[in-house]
C-alpha cells in the first residue's frame, strides 16, 4: 500500500485514485449473464462510493459509456467481451478505460442460480494533464476478478456476488461484495440497472484524504450506481 499512497500524493489526484485504483468497477455494467454470440449491449452508468462533500455523503459522480458483445459459445455457454470509457476523469485531465470478458460457468436451473465469472483490466493515467510537470504524471493498472450469482424472475434479473480489485503493482486483496437488479422499463430492449456495492470491505482507512461512507466501521466504502442499458442485435 505504501507505493499507492505515494502515487496518491505525487501523481494522481484523490478523485482519480478513487476511480482508478479502489473503485475501478464502481459504475460499470454488470456481467451477471454473459451475452450470446451476435448479442450486443451499450450502456451509460453513473455512480460510485458515497463520498463526504461538506456535511453530506453523495455518490462519487463517476460516469462510464460502455458496451458488451457476445463472442462465442464454449461448451454451449457464452463468452462475451466488455469495454468502456470513463467520462468523469476527462474533466480532470485524466483518461480511463477498461477491457474484459465474462463467461457463464453454469446457467440457471429450477432454484439453482446461474454463475458467471468475469475479469477486467482498467487503465487510468494523467499523461494528458499539461498542468502537471512530466515527473508529476503517471498511470494505474487495476485488475477486477468477479464471481456473480444471478436469478431471473420473469423480466427481472437479480444478482449478487463478490469482486476483488488489485493494483497490478500491489496485489493486496480489495474484496467488494455487491447486489443488484436489472429492471424492465416497458420499452423493448431498454432496461435499468440498480446496484449497491461495498468497495474494499476488508481494507481499513484506505485513503485518509477522502471520507467514504462505511457505516462507521472505518473499512472500505459503500456505493450505489444506476445504469441505462440498450440491447442491440439478437
Amino acid at each position: 500500500m505504501e507505493n499507492m499512497k505515494l502515487l496518491h500524493r505525487s501523481l494522481i489526484s484523490p478523485w482519480i485514485l478513487c476511480i482508478g485504483f479502489i473503485m475501478g468497477g464502481c459504475s460499470t455494467l454488470n456481467t451477471a449473464k454473459p451475452l450470446a454470440p451476435g448479442q450486443h449491449e451499450v450502456a451509460f452508468t453513473l455512480g460510485g462510493p458515497l463520498t463526504k462533500v461538506g456535511s453530506n455523503y453523495i455518490p462519487l459522480p463517476n460516469s462510464v459509456i460502455e458496451g458488451r458483445s457476445g463472442l462465442v459459445n464454449i461448451d454451449e455457454r457464452p463468452l462475451d467481451l466488455n469495454y468502456g470509457l470513463y467520462l468523469t476523469p476527462i474533466a480532470f485531465g485524466q483518461m480511463g478505460v477498461h477491457l474484459g470478458g465474462s463467461y457463464l460457468l453454469w446457467d440457471q436451473q429450477d432454484r439453482l442460480p446461474a454463475l458467471s465469472l468475469s475479469n477486467r483490466l482498467y487503465f487510468f493515467h494523467n499523461y494528458f494533464d499539461t498542468a502537471k510537470p512530466v515527473y508529476g504524471r503517471g498511470s494505474v493498472f487495476v485488475n477486477q476478478l468477479e464471481a456473480t450469482l444471478s436469478y431471473e424472475l420473469g423480466d427481472f434479473l437479480t444478482y449478487g456476488g463478490l469482486a476483488n480489485y488489485s493494483d497490478l503493482s500491489n496485489l493486496d486483496l480489495m474484496l467488494s461484495p455487491f447486489v443488484g437488479a436489472e429492471l424492465p422499463t416497458g420499452i423493448d430492449g431498454f432496461r435499468i440497472q440498480l446496484e449497491a456495492r461495498y468497495f474494499a470491505a476488508n481494507q481499513y482507512r484506505l485513503i485518509e484524504s477522502v471520507k467514504f461512507y462505511n457505516f462507521e466501521t472505518g473499512y472500505g466504502g459503500f456505493g450505489m450506481n444506476m445504469g441505462l442499458i440498450w440491447e442491440i442485435g439478437q
